[in-house]
């Protein structure tokens, strides 16, 4: 059963209008001809935080896993997704997993806040840390 996702006055990540509407999608090609009809074009479902939840944020554990190499940028993104999965979406755990896929098969997991990580875009590398080497399950 779907709800509406509580907001907070102040909150500063998702405005009103930076949220995506149902039936909102961005079409294959954007040069038409004469005649032309935006119904026959190729359409994908437009991607993005909505006003609608589709779950129960209790009943959901999410976990941010860094694969490959490092990325400029990463530790900034883990933050935002801390943030905006515990603070708007109220999602009860949140885990990064230490050393890419490594870090599932050893449990080698952290149980990330917005405490822990708001500093963490001052760091260089990945503060989940990564391992380069192919997944092999056991």
């Amino acid at each position: 059963m779907a709800h509406k996702v509580k907001r907070h006055k102040n909150d500063p990540f998702l405005l009103p209008e930076s949220l995506i509407e149902p039936g909102e999608f961005i079409i294959q090609n954007c040069v038409f001809r004469a005649g032309q009809s935006i119904e026959t074009e190729k359409k994908f479902m437009k991607a993005g935080p909505r006003s609608t939840q589709y779950f129960h944020s209790g009943n959901v554990r999410a976990d941010i896993i860094c694969l490959g190499r490092a990325t400029p940028g990463i530790n900034n993104v883990i933050r935002e997704l801390v943030i905006l999965l515990k603070e708007v979406y109220k999602v009860d755990r949140v885990t990064g997993v230490k050393f890419s896929w490594r870090g599932y098969y050893d449990n080698d997991m952290l149980d990330l806040t917005p405490d822990m990580v708001e500093r963490i875009h001052h760091k260089g590398g990945c503060y989940l840390g990564l391992a380069t080497s192919e997944c092999r399950a056991k």
